[in-house]
């Protein structure tokens, strides 16, 4: 039912599975002692709403659709073509409410701060606690919107438009996500769309590369351990470390000496001086990857729980 399809959307997001709306958190860009949860528009799978409408784009748009449908069949979906036009079409209503990108970049309209109840409000058909917390997200004072208006107008498709769309439409977003760590036929069906004919991209790297940024993206500081343990001895760190300290030393003596500085600017300068963290090599605290379980079997699996 509905119900479930907003809880769904909570927890694909948390996946990295994407869904109607995009949530991240950083700094607030009007009070920048303190962080922020920014949201924004989604939904859709070619680059920006242009593709949807344009009939420049009329040509990718058959392509999508004939994409979409041999994904659908490599994964055991049935009436694949019929199910891919039901895609391009619920994306076309989305893309609908997207702002362009010269609005998108509009730093002034895109800062929009509600209050959770002014997100209520905004889209009410939208069960926006079972959302977050599916979504693995703590109750929220307040969010920035980024385009408010299509928040409403998501709200309203969840309502209008039929469930069994919606399913097709999740159904392409679970393959469409996991396709890169799926079977070679997927993986090169992929690419030949969404790399090739969107990007230009002439040929896929090879799998031993592709490889090693799975593993580094998923566990950064593990493989940067194996590198750190066999090229870059403690002994190392120490010496960087005496010259940048020998280094801010001799600026801590420079600034105290320099005539054209006031006493104020000066205390500004060494203050500032004083809060440089030296990053060198390696961290002194390395991060703990033991309650991430890797299973052999489960390339995906293993992406979605890192």
């Amino acid at each position: 039912d509905k119900a479930g399809l907003i809880s769904l959307l909570g927890s694909l997001q948390r996946q990295g599975a994407g869904g109607l709306f995009g949530a991240g958190v950083g700094v607030d860009a009007k009070k920048s002692d303190q962080y922020v949860t920014y949201m924004g528009q989604a939904g859709i799978s070619l680059p920006d709403e242009s593709y949807y409408r344009d009939p420049k784009h009329q040509e990718i748009r058959d392509q999508y659709v004939a994409h979409v449908a041999a994904m659908f069949k490599l994964a055991g979906v049935s009436d694949a073509e019929a199910q891919a036009s039901r895609v391009l079409a619920l994306e076309t209503l989305i893309a609908k409410h997207h702002w362009d990108r010269v609005k998108r970049r509009d730093r002034t309209l895109t800062y929009n701060k509600k209050t959770f109840g002014e997100l209520e409000d905004l889209a009410p058909a939208i069960d926006w606690k079972t959302w977050f917390a599916n979504l693995g997200a703590p109750k929220l004072d307040e969010v920035v919107v980024a385009q408010p208006d299509f928040f409403t107008a998501a709200s309203n498709l969840v309502k209008e438009v039929p469930l069994d769309d919606w399913k097709t439409w999740l159904r392409w977003r679970l393959i469409h996500d996991a396709a890169p760590m799926l079977s070679k036929v997927f993986v090169d069906e992929d690419f030949a769309f969404f790399k090739k004919t969107l990007s230009g991209t002439p040929e896929q790297e090879p799998r031993w590369k592709r490889g090693v940024g799975v593993v580094s993206g998923a566990l950064g500081e593990a493989v940067g351990g194996l590198y750190v343990e066999k090229h870059f001895p403690p002994a190392a760190k120490t010496r960087m470390k005496e010259l940048v300290d020998n280094l801010i030393a001799a600026y801590r003596e420079d600034i105290s000496k320099l005539d054209w500085m006031s006493p104020e600017t000066r205390a500004k300068a060494l203050d500032k001086l004083s809060k440089f963290r030296p990053k060198i090599g390696y961290p002194d605290k390395w991060r703990d990857y033991s309650k991430l379980e890797i299973d052999p079997e489960d390339l995906l699996g293993n992406i979605r729980r890192a």
